[in-house]
C-alpha cells in the first residue's frame, strides 16, 4: 500500500504547528525557537550570576537584582509563544476569514478520526486473522 505526498505530509502532520503554509511556516519557527533558547540561557545566566553573588555579603544586592532580572525574562516566555502565534496567524490568514480556517481544521480532524478507524479496523481483522 503506497502512500502519495499528500498522504504523508497529512501523517507527519506535527501538532505543534497547526497552520499549514509551507517555507515561511518553518523559517517562522526556527526564528521563534531562536529566541526561546536565547532567552532560556539568559535566564539562567541571571540566576547562576545572582546566585554566585549571595556568597559574598558585599554583592548581594546585586544578586536580588539579578534574580528579580531572570523572574522578568521568565514572563517574556509566554510573550515569545504568543508572538509567533499572531505572527503565523497572520501569514495564514492574508486577509481570508477566520472561519476558513476553523473549517481546515475541523476538515483535518475528520480526516484523522477516518484513518484512526481504519486503523482500528485493520487491527481487528489482523487480531482475528490470528485467532
Amino acid at each position: 500500500m503506497e502512500m502519495n505526498n499528500q498522504e504523508k505530509k497529512k501523517q507527519n502532520y506535527n501538532s505543534e504547528i497547526d497552520i499549514d503554509i509551507g517555507d515561511h511556516e518553518i523559517i517562522i519557527k526556527k526564528r521563534y525557537e531562536f529566541y526561546y533558547t536565547l532567552n532560556d540561557i539568559l535566564i539562567a545566566v541571571w540566576f547562576i550570576i545572582g546566585s554566585t553573588f549571595f556568597f559574598w555579603e558585599g554583592t548581594k544586592e546585586a544578586g536580588t537584582w539579578l534574580f528579580l532580572i531572570g523572574s522578568l525574562e521568565l514572563l517574556i516566555r509566554p510573550f515569545i509563544r504568543i508572538s509567533r502565534n499572531i505572527h503565523l496567524q497572520r501569514i495564514s490568514t492574508n486577509g481570508s476569514d477566520s472561519s476558513a480556517n476553523d473549517w481546515k481544521i475541523s476538515e483535518m480532524m475528520e480526516e484523522t478520526q477516518q484513518k484512526v478507524n481504519s486503523l482500528e479496523r485493520e487491527i481487528r481483522n489482523l487480531k482475528n486473522n490470528n485467532k
